[in-house]
């Protein structure tokens, strides 16, 4: 199995073909939540940040400046790889069936 993001632009996502084969859609769950998660940004600004702490320390700071528009970034929002960590394999279906799903979920 191949990460999603590798399938929908494989120059752009090398990196994912580097990684040892995925067999198993649990595994291709993992390497989504490890490698495809997008950076906190501040909704104002649209400042990224390593991580949801400094994210927040900015925020209540207040001392940015409103940028009209937001950077689209490549990769899962919080609330799709929550989605990913709930979604379970179909034993009923086929693997490639079950990575469809998980497609689905990210684009």
């Amino acid at each position: 199995l191949s990460c999603p993001f590798y399938v929908r632009d494989p120059l752009k996502y090398f990196n994912c073909f580097a990684h040892p084969p995925m067999g198993h859609i649990e595994e291709v769950q993992l390497h989504l939540r490890a490698d495809h998660r997008r950076p906190p940004q501040c909704p104002i600004c649209h400042e990224n940040f390593d991580t949801f702490v400094a994210c927040d320390r900015h925020i209540r700071e207040r001392l940015c400046t409103p940028s009209p528009e937001p950077v689209t970034l490549d990769g899962l929002t919080e609330d799709q790889i929550h989605q990913v960590c709930l979604f379970e394999p179909n034993p009923a279906q086929t693997a490639q069936n079950n990575w469809t799903e998980l497609w689905k979920i990210c684009f």
